[in-house]
């Protein structure tokens, strides 16, 4: 019988591999988005701002984790657009196409 293997500390979530980052302290300790709303109130709020880079960020972490531990598919494709990606959920947008084919996964 073949004992089971623990979850990889990667599934522990996107702060696995470091400290805090920079400015969290004062631009990510309260959420863009309020409480009830959908989009952030400002696109020029500058925890909007920042917030809305370490979405692309986390983006670009899982992408690179999916890929990475099922040896398939092209993180390049979905990464190099997760600025954009970040900032349309940002804004509001929830149905937002994205490339097809066998890029990296994506969220819709």
């Amino acid at each position: 019988m073949t004992a089971v293997t623990p979850i990889p500390a990667f599934c522990e979530g996107i702060q696995y591999f470091g400290a805090t980052p920079p400015q969290f302290e004062s631009l990510g300790k309260t959420p863009a988005i309020a409480e009830g709303q959908t989009a952030i109130a400002s696109p020029t709020d500058p925890n909007a701002v920042y917030q809305t880079l370490l979405y692309a960020d986390a983006l670009r972490y899982l992408t690179l984790q999916v890929t990475g531990s099922k040896a398939s598919g092209h993180p390049g494709g979905f990464a190099s657009q997760a600025e954009a990606y970040a900032a349309l959920v940002m804004l509001g947008y929830k149905d937002i196409m994205t490339e097809v084919g066998h890029h990296a996964p994506r969220f819709l």
